[in-house]
């Protein structure tokens, strides 16, 4: 099976997906961006750690520094992944915010489904299969992306 990512000579990365998965990644990043908009909730709340889970005016205080950088960031980010789908390359920089950004997308699908380390994946006949195939095939682009960043 081909890398999804791979470095070429001119310091681009090469996007091998077909147009099927481009045009998920390009959906689900509105989707993300979706939720943001709509505000704090259990499942993107995973995207904005608790810094100080045992004192609630230090998170408070924590969370009014950084959470408005920390969502342009994320929105940012969705972006990028919407508007470069379908590039044949990526930048550097566009590739590590897809690496963001689909991890983000992740980490909120990990939250619905309550995926822990004891969890297995579930059988076909369940109705969360389709989105836990979803969360692995997340976790499959994040690995390769961060292999391909930090090996050139």
């Amino acid at each position: 099976m081909p890398r999804p990512f791979k470095l070429q000579s001119d310091g681009t990365f090469k996007v091998s997906l077909g147009d099927h998965e481009r045009q998920l990644l390009a959906n689900l990043a509105p989707q993300l961006v979706s939720l943001l908009s709509d505000g704090p909730s259990d499942p993107v709340r995973r995207l904005f750690p608790t810094a100080y889970p045992s004192d609630e005016r230090l998170e408070s205080d924590y969370q009014s520094l950084v959470a408005d950088d920390l969502l342009r960031t994320r929105l940012a980010d969705l972006e990028a992944v919407e508007t470069t789908a379908m590039n044949a390359t990526l930048t550097e920089s566009d590739l590590t915010k897809w690496m963001k950004a689909i991890n983000g997308i992740r980490l909120v699908l990990g939250t619905q489904l309550d995926v822990s380390e004891e969890t297995i994946a579930p059988g076909d006949d369940d109705p969360s299969a389709p989105t836990f195939a979803l969360y692995e095939y997340l976790g499959y682009l994040t690995e390769n992306i961060v292999q391909v960043l930090t090996t050139h």
